[in-house]
């Protein structure tokens, strides 16, 4: 499991692999490789920032997780987070970066 701070409630990846809970600007993943928990969290931001659309963050995590389990091929997705540390995450209906 790993979980980062950040600044959104009430957000739900059809995927459920992040969560986020309401009231608490924390996003959890709960995936079975640390890596894995990484790629979560990185399209979940993709999403949230509008760089993806659920759809083809769906279709990512395909295609990032059948490289790295299959071929053992690491991506910048699986290796850490993509972006910044948030902070000041008080209020978690603003976004600070």
């Amino acid at each position: 499991m790993t979980s980062i701070k950040y600044g959104m409630r009430d957000f739900k990846w059809i995927m459920d692999l992040v969560v986020i809970t309401a009231n608490i600007p924390v996003a959890t993943a709960k995936c079975d490789q640390e890596a894995a928990n990484f790629m979560a969290l990185n399209l979940m931001n993709d999403i949230v920032t509008g760089k993806r659309t659920v759809e083809d963050a769906r279709r990512a995590a395909v295609e990032i997780e059948k490289a790295f389990r299959l071929k053992g091929q690491s991506s910048p997705y699986t290796t850490g987070f993509l972006f910044p540390k948030q902070s000041h995450t008080a209020d978690p209906d603003v976004a600070s970066f």
